[in-house]
């Protein structure tokens, strides 16, 4: 009997951190791949997700109605607390053999909760890592209350197992999303990004930024502040191309927002720019490869960045305490410190690809564990 692996995606970082595993439990004899979305991912001003996944040949199962779109921090928990209730409902019902849930975010603390206290084995990616934001705080209660750990890294390995986990459940399996980096595909072309969002029509032969930057909950009256730097700083350079993504649904969204909302109103030299709200993976993927530098800071600009060797400057504390690839520039989110940084890097020809985070084949291994274990 094939086992029942629920899968919840909640935000775009989730869905291109377990795509290449959603697709290897959805084409194995093995397994039963039970797909349940919600909160920012099923929002259209967060980009809506769930199109993406729909798109990419996925059926959602189950859709939880969660999210209370506010910039302020108790939405967040108001959040977490409405899906803790719907989703134990869901699994209640679906009754899967585990539940899988990625890496951090404050809406994966309810997941883990609802399935945890319902006795069903719970599968976490991308435990044992240090970074900024409240995210070291629910990652390792994700930590302690997954029954199976699937790290990106031989030190996050060292550090679950630090926290009491048994070595035989932890495994370093590389981060997932550097799956989707391996192997490009040849008929992706970043064109159709010119098909939504707003602003410039860009050609992507030419040089050009990517800019994503997400609040700091634990600083978010400097949100806007912040990513008015990163603006200033980035338009300095005009021969370069930017795309900028709009920030996630964390506490102090609105601020980052609004500094791009003056910076499109106000400035009369928007030449080059183009304002997206979400990209889909595998054009993410060859966005970021194709990229002259990444300034921000999403995760992403530290993982998948390194194993590509893109230059890339990370902006603030978000990621404070992250492994770091040579390519990363640590800056403070100030005009002088970023324009610095973004100048070193982008007159630097690449860097090695460096596989700190992995290989590339994380989901296989991650689904050939799975196969070994006896759920019950």
């Amino acid at each position: 009997m094939k086992k029942n692996i629920a899968v919840v995606v909640y935000s775009r970082a989730n869905f291109g951190r377990c795509k290449s595993l959603l697709h290897e439990l959805k084409n194995s004899k093995d397994f039963k791949l039970t797909l349940i979305s919600g909160a920012s991912a099923l929002t259209d001003r967060f980009g809506s997700s769930a199109a993406f996944i729909e798109k990419e040949g996925f059926k959602i199962d189950e859709k939880i109605t969660c999210l209370i779109d506010s910039s302020e921090p108790e939405a967040q928990a108001i959040t977490a607390g409405v899906s803790t209730i719907q989703l134990a409902g869901v699994l209640k019902k679906i009754k899967p053999d585990a539940v899988v849930l990625v890496a951090d975010r404050y809406e994966t603390l309810s997941i883990s909760i609802a399935a945890s206290y319902q006795n069903i084995p719970v599968i976490h990616l991308q435990g044992g890592e240090i970074s900024g934001n409240i995210d070291d705080k629910v990652r390792n209660a994700n930590t302690a209350l997954a029954d199976y750990h699937f790290v990106a890294t031989k030190q996050s390995k060292d550090r679950v197992i630090n926290m009491g986990i048994s070595k035989n459940k932890v495994f370093n399996s590389g981060c997932p999303a550097l799956d989707l980096l391996k192997s490009f595909k040849k008929d992706i072309s970043l064109d159709v990004l010119n098909q939504s969002g707003v602003g410039d029509e860009l050609d992507f032969n030419k040089p050009y930024f990517l800019i994503s930057q997400h609040p700091l909950t634990t600083d978010i009256s400097n949100s806007e502040k912040h990513m008015s730097e990163i603006i200033k700083s980035a338009n300095k350079f005009s021969d370069y191309q930017k795309i900028l993504i709009w920030p996630n649904s964390d506490a102090g969204n609105s601020g980052i927002s609004k500094a791009i909302r003056k910076f499109r109103e106000q400035d009369l030299n928007l030449d080059g720019w183009r304002f997206l709200l979400a990209i889909p993976p595998d054009e993410y993927a060859e966005l970021l490869r194709q990229a002259s530098c990444l300034i921000g800071n999403s995760s992403s600009f530290i993982r998948e960045s390194s194993f590509l060797g893109v230059p890339s400057v990370v902006v603030g504390d978000r990621q404070k305490g992250r492994e770091i690839g040579s390519n990363v520039i640590l800056a403070k989110p100030s005009t002088n410190s970023l324009s610095k940084a973004i100048k070193k890097q982008i007159i630097r020809s690449g860097y090695k690809s460096n596989k700190l985070y992995g290989d590339g084949n994380a989901s296989k291994k991650i689904i050939n564990q799975l196969r070994k274990i006896n759920f019950g």
